[in-house]
Protein backbone atom coordinates (compact mmCIF):
# COMPACT_ATOMS: atom_id res chain seq x y z
CA UNK A 1 0.00 0.00 0.00
CA UNK A 2 1.61 3.31 -0.87
CA UNK A 3 2.29 6.02 1.86
CA UNK A 4 -0.55 8.99 2.17
CA UNK A 5 0.42 11.65 -0.10
CA UNK A 6 1.74 14.76 1.27
CA UNK A 7 -0.50 18.26 0.00
CA UNK A 8 0.05 21.83 0.81
CA UNK A 9 -2.94 21.69 3.92
CA UNK A 10 -0.89 19.23 5.41
CA UNK A 11 2.48 21.14 4.84
CA UNK A 12 1.03 24.53 6.09
CA UNK A 13 -0.81 22.90 9.30
CA UNK A 14 3.33 22.03 10.22
CA UNK A 15 4.81 25.31 9.60
CA UNK A 16 4.85 27.54 13.15
CA UNK A 17 3.83 30.59 13.88
CA UNK A 18 7.13 32.45 13.30
CA UNK A 19 6.98 31.14 9.80
CA UNK A 20 3.65 31.95 9.07
CA UNK A 21 4.34 35.76 9.98
CA UNK A 22 7.50 35.84 7.21
CA UNK A 23 4.79 34.18 4.74
CA UNK A 24 2.34 37.12 5.08
CA UNK A 25 2.93 40.14 2.24
CA UNK A 26 5.12 42.63 2.71
CA UNK A 27 6.51 44.95 -0.26
CA UNK A 28 8.36 42.29 -1.08
CA UNK A 29 6.92 40.69 -4.49
CA UNK A 30 7.28 37.02 -4.01
CA UNK A 31 5.72 37.60 -0.45
CA UNK A 32 2.95 39.21 -2.49
CA UNK A 33 2.76 36.55 -5.22
CA UNK A 34 1.89 33.92 -2.36
CA UNK A 35 -0.76 35.93 -0.82
CA UNK A 36 -2.23 36.27 -4.02
CA UNK A 37 -2.17 33.46 -5.14
CA UNK A 38 -2.95 31.31 -2.13
CA UNK A 39 -2.27 32.41 1.18
CA UNK A 40 -5.47 35.39 0.94
CA UNK A 41 -8.10 31.83 0.91
CA UNK A 42 -6.61 31.23 4.36
CA UNK A 43 -8.43 34.45 5.60
CA UNK A 44 -11.57 34.54 3.37
CA UNK A 45 -13.18 37.22 6.11
CA UNK A 46 -10.15 39.05 6.09
CA UNK A 47 -12.23 42.61 6.53
CA UNK A 48 -8.70 45.02 6.52
CA UNK A 49 -5.84 44.78 3.82
CA UNK A 50 -3.18 42.14 4.10
CA UNK A 51 -0.83 44.69 5.42
CA UNK A 52 -3.03 45.46 8.27
CA UNK A 53 -3.16 41.73 8.86
CA UNK A 54 0.29 41.18 8.76
CA UNK A 55 1.17 44.05 11.37
CA UNK A 56 -1.33 42.48 13.58
CA UNK A 57 0.23 39.51 13.15
CA UNK A 58 3.65 40.73 13.98
CA UNK A 59 2.38 42.48 16.98
CA UNK A 60 1.29 39.33 18.16
CA UNK A 61 4.53 37.20 17.74
CA UNK A 62 6.11 40.12 19.50
CA UNK A 63 3.66 39.19 22.91
CA UNK A 64 4.52 35.68 22.21
CA UNK A 65 7.91 36.00 22.37
CA UNK A 66 8.22 38.21 25.24
CA UNK A 67 5.69 35.63 27.37
CA UNK A 68 8.16 32.82 25.93
CA UNK A 69 11.09 34.30 27.66
CA UNK A 70 9.24 35.21 30.71
CA UNK A 71 9.58 39.48 30.05
CA UNK A 72 6.87 41.09 32.33
CA UNK A 73 3.85 42.43 30.68
CA UNK A 74 3.04 45.36 33.17
CA UNK A 75 1.57 47.63 30.22
CA UNK A 76 -2.40 45.93 30.38
CA UNK A 77 -3.32 48.23 27.91
CA UNK A 78 -0.73 46.37 25.33
CA UNK A 79 -1.88 43.36 26.40
CA UNK A 80 -5.54 44.19 25.61
CA UNK A 81 -4.45 45.61 21.90
CA UNK A 82 -2.68 42.20 21.62
CA UNK A 83 -5.78 40.54 22.48
CA UNK A 84 -8.06 42.42 20.08
CA UNK A 85 -5.37 41.77 17.67
CA UNK A 86 -5.42 37.97 17.75
CA UNK A 87 -9.64 38.07 18.35
CA UNK A 88 -8.96 40.04 14.50
CA UNK A 89 -6.91 37.71 13.18
CA UNK A 90 -9.04 34.64 13.93
CA UNK A 91 -12.12 36.51 12.68
CA UNK A 92 -10.58 36.55 9.67
CA UNK A 93 -10.24 32.61 9.44
CA UNK A 94 -13.29 31.74 10.70
CA UNK A 95 -16.15 33.90 13.07
CA UNK A 96 -16.82 30.45 15.01
CA UNK A 97 -12.99 30.28 15.87
CA UNK A 98 -12.87 33.54 17.32
CA UNK A 99 -16.11 32.80 19.28
CA UNK A 100 -14.27 29.54 20.48
CA UNK A 101 -11.01 31.94 21.57
CA UNK A 102 -13.46 34.27 23.16
CA UNK A 103 -14.55 31.53 25.30
CA UNK A 104 -11.81 30.34 26.57
CA UNK A 105 -9.47 32.73 27.28
CA UNK A 106 -8.80 34.38 30.39
CA UNK A 107 -6.81 37.37 29.70
CA UNK A 108 -9.74 39.77 30.28
CA UNK A 109 -10.74 38.63 33.57
CA UNK A 110 -7.29 38.88 34.75
CA UNK A 111 -7.12 42.24 32.96
CA UNK A 112 -10.13 43.33 34.82
CA UNK A 113 -8.32 42.62 38.23
CA UNK A 114 -6.29 45.32 37.26
CA UNK A 115 -2.38 42.80 38.01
Amino acid sequence: MPAPRTGHPDILAQLNFGTWRFLLPDNDPGRRLLWNKTLASAFPKLTGTSSDLGDHVDHIYKLRNRVAHLEPLLNSGMVADRLARMRTVLLAIDPALETWFVSRQRVTATLKTKP
